[in-house]
């Protein structure tokens, strides 16, 4: 043992994080150098928001909002800038209505051109326009009226891919809207594109934009607040500020999944992460309604990229609530973001949770789709065992051996590739543990001893007797 390491063996290595091109190419885009922004085509995106405006209009033509003295002039002038031959529009209020009557299609399978839109207002005033015109956006709500033109029946063309559209809304209907939701969902399309554009665009421009979103949170309700934060992960004073004043307004008021990212309070992201159940607090990108693997890990990653080896807390919060909910794929993936984080606290954390990645049972036997065949055999057997009269815990020993293959094996993958990767911090975690009757961690050491006979032979004197006894035997075959 070297003199620099003090007397328990550990190294005085500092907590790291194991960044990779792949793994920092999926973070969110903050300001930092060699960051590219997005292509401003404006000529491209004018044609894509003309081309889906050209498919709506006549649903807004008719449109009873028309004769709302609140929102007609508003909506007559975003409909006839919509209509026009350039992307160029002077008032942030006509633009951000502009962007409530983009968010309807026809087929609920297209996507609208938010993200054009936002381009389009960049290109031709700024990005400081831009953000204002999100703000304005916020005063208004989207609302559909649905009448089918086609019998009942036939509305499972919605579902299903047929050689004709079924339209989705056929009137729609803007309102004023007190911007008390969460921005999630639609309403958050466009915020994205926008803060990666101001992650990359010109000192000056970032600078035009940050004081234009100072001046509109002075007087913006929580929500618009919130979409601003987001906007500027580079002033996490903003984000923090919102949060706590969220929190202090209930565990209600909580859902802020749009600033895990903007958070850098190591103590307060815990909070948050503790306060806020996984369905809730949304592991996504702000604007899609589904959330993906890919998402989870975007979100993530940047958690971590903001506070680094602090990420540990919040991380160890959502694994646990997603073993305790059976939420496997979750699990997976926040087990996948712990384990680029070379720190103790998180390789203890592992190896504590070593059995937790194995033991919890799927929330259903169909937990990985099986093929068509597979899905009868499965029924049938299911159906027979209840007729039969077999104990209820056949079924689960079913259901454990069909998920363990897809996620909680994937779990159990990653943790101990991720020892194995860092195996001074690793060996001194597993030999505290050692002889406390769990076979994991006794075969996890032997496999790290005969990987690493120096290390082994270096940390030895350090060591309990358990572990030393388990070294001995390894070295000894």
């Amino acid at each position: 043992m070297s003199e620099s390491d003090p007397p328990d063996g550990r190294a005085f290595a500092a907590p790291t994080v194991r960044w990779t091109r792949e793994l920092r190419a999926l973070c969110y885009l903050r300001r930092r150098p060699g960051t590219t922004p997005p292509k401003l085509d404006a000529v491209t995106a004018w044609a894509a928001v003309s081309s889906h405006y050209r498919t709506i209009a006549a649903v807004w033509a008719r449109s009873e909002s028309h004769a709302e003295p609140a929102i007609a002039t508003l909506l007559e002038a975003a409909c006839a800038y919509l209509s026009g031959a350039t992307p160029h529009v002077d008032s942030s209020e006509v633009a951000g209505a502009a962007f409530i009557v983009m968010q309807h299609a026809l087929d609920k399978k297209v996507e609208s051109p938010i993200d054009d839109l936002v381009t389009c207002w960049v290109a031709s005033a700024g990005p400081a326009f831009a953000a204002e015109a999100l703000v304005a956006s916020r005063r208004f709500e989207l609302h559909g009226l649905r009448k089918p033109k086609v019998p009942p029946l036939l509305q499972l063309a919605r579902e299903i891919p047929v050689p004709f559209t079924v339209p989705y809304h056929d009137y729609m209907a803007a309102t004023v809207y007190p911007d008390n939701a969460t921005l999630e969902r639609d309403r958050a399309l466009g915020w994205l594109w926008l803060q990666e554009y101001l992650a990359a665009c010109d000192q000056p421009s970032w600078e035009a934009a940050r004081d234009r979103a100072a001046a509109l949170r002075g007087n913006a309700t929580p929500w618009t607040r919130t979409g601003l934060a987001f906007l500027f992960p580079e002033i996490p004073e903003w984000a923090e500020a919102d949060v706590r004043e969220r929190l202090a307004s209930g565990p209600g008021n909580s859902k802020l999944g749009m600033l895990l990212t903007r958070v850098r309070d190591p103590e307060l992201l815990a909070q948050m992460a503790g306060l806020t159940s996984t369905n809730a607090f949304l592991l996504r990108r702000p604007g899609y309604s589904y959330d993906t693997s890919k998402d989870r890990a975007a979100c993530l990653l940047s958690i971590i990229d903001g506070v680094g080896t602090d990420a540990v807390a919040p991380l160890l919060v959502w694994i646990d609530r997603a073993a305790a909910r059976r939420d496997h794929e979750r699990l997976r993936d926040y087990a996948a973001a712990l384990a680029i984080i070379d720190s103790d606290q998180a390789i203890e954390a592992m190896v504590d949770r070593l059995d937790l990645a194995r033991a919890p049972r799927p929330r259903s036997v169909y937990d990985e789709p099986p093929t068509w065949a597979g899905f009868i055999l499965q029924a049938l057997k299911t159906i027979a065992m209840y007729l039969t009269g077999q104990p209820g815990r056949k079924l689960d020993r079913d259901a454990n051996k069909w998920g363990k293959r897809r996620y909680l094996n994937a779990t159990l993958r990653i943790f101990v590739k991720a020892l194995r990767a860092s195996p001074r911090r690793a060996l001194l975690a597993l030999a505290g543990r050692a002889g406390s009757g769990r076979a994991e961690i006794d075969a996890l050491l032997a496999v790290i001893a005969k990987e690493q006979p120096a290390l082994c032979d270096e940390l030895a004197p350090s060591l309990p007797d358990r572990a030393r006894q388990i070294l001995a035997n390894v070295r000894g075959r």
